[in-house]
């Protein structure tokens, strides 16, 4: 599994806890439970560990983007200079004078 994978399956993980503190928050809020307070806690952990994980793997994602596109741009800058030269190769004459005038003696 490569990392844009991977990026991408704790994005959905991390959203799925955030859904979780919500909804535990508002099943406890809706109810007269005796540990309200526990639960009030792990929904605000969930919700805030979601969150995290969220945001630390979109930047993640963005980065790697970013860099995958800083390379994509070098290798066409490379082959670019790699046709520019071949293209002065191909321009150039094989042959100089001292050459022609060494054949002539």
């Amino acid at each position: 599994m490569n990392n844009k994978s991977r990026s991408g399956l704790m994005i959905i993980a991390g959203g799925y806890l955030v859904y979780l503190g919500v909804k535990l928050m508002m099943d406890v809020a809706n109810e007269d439970v005796s540990n309200s307070l526990l639960l009030m806690i792990c929904a605000i952990f969930f919700m805030a560990a979601g969150a995290l994980a969220v945001i630390y793997y979109v930047r993640m994602m963005l980065k790697q983007n970013a860099a995958d596109a800083d390379a994509s741009e070098e290798t066409e800058e490379n082959e670019a200079e790699d046709v520019d030269e071949e293209n002065k190769k191909e321009e150039s004459p094989e042959t100089t004078v001292e050459d022609e005038t060494k054949t002539e003696e």
